[in-house]
């Protein structure tokens, strides 16, 4: 699964991936890799913040392959490694260049 992520979030962007991203990570499968491409991804704000902190302690509970963000600038990088450290999902989530 493919999800790819640009700019700098409105509350209502946020709003929206919380909701759709997270229904579309109930569909990961045991050997499903989810790819979240994030090169044109923004630091976010606290609404955005949170929508990534949403979608990431969804994924506690399931069981996939792998999961990997990649092409995050990095202050973005920095934003979503704590975002994933803070949801428990660290160590099931990498990060990588491309």
């Amino acid at each position: 699964m493919r999800i790819t992520v640009w700019g700098y979030w409105t509350p209502e962007v946020a709003r929206a991936f919380a909701t759709e991203a997270q229904a579309a990570a109930q569909k990961l499968m045991p050997t499903s890799t989810l790819v979240v491409e994030a090169a044109a991804l923004k630091p976010q704000g606290p609404d955005a913040q949170e929508a990534w902190r949403g979608f990431f302690r969804g994924l506690v509970g399931l069981v996939f392959a792998r999961a990997v963000v990649v092409g995050a600038n990095a202050l973005t990088r920095m934003q979503l490694t704590r975002l994933v450290r803070e949801s428990g999902v660290d160590g099931r989530v990498e990060f990588g260049d491309s």
